[in-house]
């Protein structure tokens, strides 16, 4: 009979396929589908994953391990369901014996690992692996490279429990918008949704639509939300030092002199406005990091636009130029006063962290060259 805790090892193997599904359902694209038990344990549109969960810290995987003859024989058995995939991963808790033949599996090429399964089945008498061996024997040889080439494994996962904490618990979408004291509970109740949607379901298939859990995601962040942070507001002046900036070198190289007051002041109070938003509320840090990368792509972006134009005019005056692309830049990128979690936003804070790329960029310049 079966112990109380062999049952509880299957039921938590279970759960991480949920937890799994759950960071998939974070992290995925517009208008992705994630499914349960359908292609593999979890799947996507692309990819076709196999969690293999073990208490076991010491767990390895070794040449005749059930978990990849299993996995390498149902995608052989069900090859025309599997063939469109862009890949499938073995997702397991065990690490990589030494000498084994899944040694830098990754970094063989199909006809190398082809060889290292023929290897192992033609001299492997392990009798539970032996309906495996059967299926892999009896698949064309260009099939079954076509599946190893897409097979890739991660080994040394963190097991279901280090998995909840470190990848769930830690996750930005979970983190940024939530107060420590509440992360736990909107997890665990993330978590409901997806197991939800199997009970919902009129059919068996088991698909979590992204649209729809994102949707659900909304509707209980607003039962935990914290209130948003007013915007603070700085009436930080310049100093004798404040000229000295590599942001304001750049204004001067397109003889833009008279924009440099207004930068300073726009750089020093959006640090200042920063620096009181973290220490009020230092679960801001992502959210303002995702704003500053959003400008500097942006800058880039104004950069190409600004500089094709300029093969199409004879003679430009470079200078000229250069201000209508800062020009442009500017009035595209104040109007960027949304951040989660903050309310009443300034106009000089994205500014003011304009001139902080540029000053942290040392290959950033506003000046254009044909």
């Amino acid at each position: 009979m079966a112990s109380k805790s062999d049952a509880s090892t299957k039921i938590l193997g279970f759960k991480y396929q949920e937890m799994v599904a759950l960071l998939k359902c974070l992290d995925a694209k517009d208008e992705t589908k994630i499914y349960l038990e359908c292609y593999g344990d979890v799947s996507d549109e692309t990819d076709i994953t196999e969690i293999k969960n073990s208490i076991d810290k010491d767990k390895m995987l070794y040449d005749t391990h059930i978990d990849f003859w299993k996995t390498l024989g149902n995608l052989v058995e069900n090859y025309n369901e599997v063939k469109d995939f862009s890949s499938y991963i073995l997702h397991t808790t065990a690490s990589i014996r030494k000498d084994s033949i899944f040694e830098n599996w990754d970094k063989l090429k199909p006809q190398e690992k082809k060889d290292k399964v023929y290897k192992v089945i033609n001299t492997s008498d392990n009798k539970t692996n032996i309906k495996y061996y059967d299926r892999i024997r009896n698949i064309d040889i260009v099939k079954l490279q076509e599946i190893l080439g897409k097979f890739t494994i991660q080994s040394s996962q963190p097991a279901a429990k280090e998995f909840y904490k470190e990848k769930l618990l830690k996750h930005s979408s979970i983190v940024n918008p939530l107060e420590e004291a509440y992360r736990e509970s909107f997890v665990v109740s993330l978590i409901g949704v997806i197991s939800s949607e199997l009970i919902k379901k009129e059919g068996m298939d088991w698909c979590i639509d992204l649209e729809w859990f994102r949707g659900n995601y909304r509707s209980l962040l607003n039962r935990y939300k914290i209130d948003e942070l007013i915007f603070p507001f700085s009436s930080i002046g310049c100093n004798n030092g404040s000229t000295k900036f590599r942001f304001v070198e750049e204004l001067r190289k397109i003889d833009y002199d008279c924009k440099i007051g207004g930068a300073v002041r726009d750089y020093l109070r959006a640090a200042d406005s920063q620096f009181k938003m973290l220490r009020e509320r230092p679960i801001l840090v992502d959210s303002l990091q995702e704003l500053d990368d959003e400008i500097y792509c942006e800058m880039n972006d104004k950069r190409l636009t600004h500089m094709d134009r300029l093969t199409y005019v004879i003679s430009p005056n470079i200078d000229e130029k250069s201000k209508l692309f800062f020009e442009d830049c500017m009035s595209k990128i104040e109007t960027k006063t949304l951040i989660e979690g903050v309310q009443g936003v300034k106009s000089y804070y994205p500014k003011g962290r304009v001139h902080h790329q540029v000053e942290e960029n040392k290959d950033f310049t506003w000046k254009l060259d044909q």
